[in-house]
């Protein structure tokens, strides 16, 4: 008991020992050795001298993206939006030919994924078929000029619907079974892909821009439910047989036309012009451009970046009807080389499989704005003694996703910071 009563009372005594020496900073391990002009010491700096402008995003479109839009709609900020877009199908497999075929009719299926916006607004659709063909290898812009790869006096489909993308079913539309009737009666056309996509160069399928309301509809054209089908028959058939077409999924284009002259944005591209908001649309909308014109203040310091985060907040007060116009769940951010070219941060992860970054910033609800971590690209600036630094924000997937949003620039209270701790020898 005694023994065990003295070995508790030493480590007590040891614990005290080690405590007391721990409130003295003379004393703290590595520190005793050193001058005080070599402590190290951890400062926090906000850098408000910040530049924001609302630029005009990339227009060039970029082939087979994830869903197809369509629609149109009137943002109570953003004006005017129309989504459409191009498609090639190939047949899913080969039918008996025989040279009584009769086509009973033609239906396209698009099977919904997401939709952005007023559903209850009913949108015109109208399809064409393609007098051109699109060349994967080319570069197209969203305002790709249509009037070159299609008849505007040939309409395939001139109809209006209420959409319903909260519908397990697809939304169904009939095709002319005249054009039933073409498939069937050239079998030639179904020998080879290539020969059938130069027998049918696809379908442009657009919608009319509405007056109020309205919305995009996203389409996931790879789901088994997007089909074309094919019902036919012999004349020895008592029911119609069907034969299935799939879309392409190395020939879809997304295209985009928005129309800012009635909205509330002013100054695109205007660098000189300050306010006090950025807007970011995705579609080939609008990005942001941040430019932090001063580092003087840290470079040829040998500091030593623990964090640097830049942050934005959403001007809530232009966000009207948020539960119809949703804010993304993310932003990207990209940074602008001296040559004015996009580059990668090294803060994102970059998969190796594609080669790619994930730039994606998740939106914070608590603090009300995206919050994008830059720490390993501010100390690469810093380092190489750069004077300023400019970023793109904009949405990811921009070709196919809907969300659009405002954020606080630099002329308000609470607008974009870059919040800064370093450590300084």
């Amino acid at each position: 008991m005694t023994r065990n009563l003295l070995k508790n009372l030493l480590i007590i005594s040891i614990i005290g020992l080690i405590a007391f020496s721990c409130n003295d900073d003379a004393s703290m391990i590595g520190l005793e050795i050193q001058p005080n002009s070599d402590k190290i010491a951890v400062s926090y700096d906000s850098i408000i001298s910040i530049s924001a402008y609302t630029l005009y995003d990339d227009s060039i479109i970029h082939q087979n993206p994830a869903y197809c839009l369509l629609g149109s709609y009137v943002d109570p900020i953003f004006g005017k939006t129309k989504a459409e877009f191009i498609f090639r199908m190939k047949p899913q497999y080969s039918y008996e030919y025989s040279d009584s075929l009769t086509a009973d009719s033609l239906v396209i299926y698009f099977k919904y994924q997401s939709y952005y916006g007023d559903t209850s607004t009913p949108q015109k659709i109208k399809i064409f078929e393609l007098t051109n063909s699109v060349n994967i290898d080319s570069s197209y812009y969203s305002q790709l000029q249509m009037e070159d790869y299609y008849n505007k006096d040939s309409i395939l489909v001139n109809t209006t619907i209420t959409p319903r993308p909260y519908d397990s079913l697809p939304l169904s539309i009939k095709l002319p079974k005249e054009l039933g009737q073409r498939f069937l009666n050239d079998t030639s056309a179904f020998s080879k892909y290539a020969t059938f996509t130069n027998f049918f160069k696809g379908f442009y399928v657009t919608t009319d821009q509405v007056d109020a309301g309205g919305a995009i509809l996203s389409f996931n054209l790879s789901s088994t439910s997007s089909i074309i089908k094919l019902y036919y028959r012999s004349p020895s058939d008592t029911a119609s047989k069907s034969f299935d077409f799939i879309a392409d999924y190395y020939n879809r284009y997304n295209l985009f036309n928005h129309d800012y002259s009635n909205s509330t944005i002013n100054h695109i591209g205007d660098s000189t012009y300050t306010d006090s908001v950025i807007y970011i649309q995705p579609m080939n909308g609008l990005k942001g451009e941040i430019f932090i014109p001063d580092l003087s203040a840290l470079i040829n310091q040998d500091l030593i970046i623990n964090k640097a985060e830049l942050v934005i907040e959403t001007e809530d007060s232009l966000i009207t009807q948020s539960d119809i116009y949703k804010i993304p769940a993310g932003l990207t951010i990209k940074g602008i080389d001296d040559e004015g070219k996009t580059i990668p941060l090294p803060d994102y992860i970059k998969s190796s499989s594609t080669g790619l970054y994930y730039t994606s910033q998740t939106y914070d609800y608590d603090t009300k704005s995206y919050n994008f971590i830059i720490t390993h690209h501010f100390q690469d600036l810093i380092s190489q003694g750069k004077n300023n630094c400019s970023f793109y924000i904009s949405t990811p997937n921009s070709n196919y996703s809907t969300n659009r949003v405002v954020l606080k620039s630099t002329s308000q209270t609470n607008g974009i910071k870059l919040l800064i701790i370093y450590t300084k020898p």
